[in-house]
């Protein structure tokens, strides 16, 4: 298959339980530099590995990536928006 649509949704699968796991396991961490530390380690660097060659061209599938972004930013700022 050369389609990246199994390996974006594989990756932003990992991605969402690992954000997942830093909320459920830091909800009291209120220092935002620790939580972006976090979130730069351990999610964003499974959704930013290989971008180069697989960078995704398909809108829905950038909207995948987004939207977990958008989830681990309201996690860091502590937003509710």
């Amino acid at each position: 298959n050369l389609l990246w649509n199994s390996h974006i949704q594989m990756i932003t699968a990992k991605a969402n339980k690992m954000l997942g796991l830093l909320k459920r396991t830091c909800p009291l961490l209120t220092e935002t530099k620790i939580r972006r530390s976090l979130y730069l380690s351990l999610v964003k660097s499974k959704l930013c590995y290989g971008t180069e060659i697989w960078s995704p061209s398909n809108v829905s599938l950038k909207v995948k990536i987004e939207r977990i972004q958008r989830r681990a930013t309201r996690w860091i700022l502590r937003s509710r928006i």
